[in-house]
């Protein structure tokens, strides 16, 4: 089967579309990182900060909803996608923890 022709200016448009998308995606991602190091940094001084602030998620929220969100946080944080970053590690325990105390 023959691929399609595309001219140059329409795969041009698609690229930029595709990296805008990835540029959102990382800016997205480090913005979680920082709302989440905020909040390990309180749990490290003793306090004890809302598992739904940590999670990024309504107070109220479904089974369902939490679940997602929890499963969305913790395949971006995962340490064993970033063996390099000990801050992961820690950010998924918060996770974790988070997670425990309102499923």
């Amino acid at each position: 089967m023959q691929e399609q022709y595309i001219p140059p200016f329409q795969k041009e448009e698609k690229l930029k579309s595709i990296l805008e998308e990835n540029n959102d995606d990382r800016e997205n991602k480090i913005t979680e990182e920082k709302r989440i190091l905020t909040y390990l940094s309180q749990l490290k001084n003793g306090e004890k900060p809302d598992a739904y602030i940590i999670l990024g998620i309504p107070v109220g929220s479904s089974k369902d909803e939490i679940k997602k969100r929890y499963r969305e946080l913790i395949k971006l944080f995962h340490p064993d996608l970033h063996r390099d970053d000990p801050d992961k590690l820690d950010i998924s325990k918060c996770l974790n923890t988070a997670y425990a105390q309102i499923k």
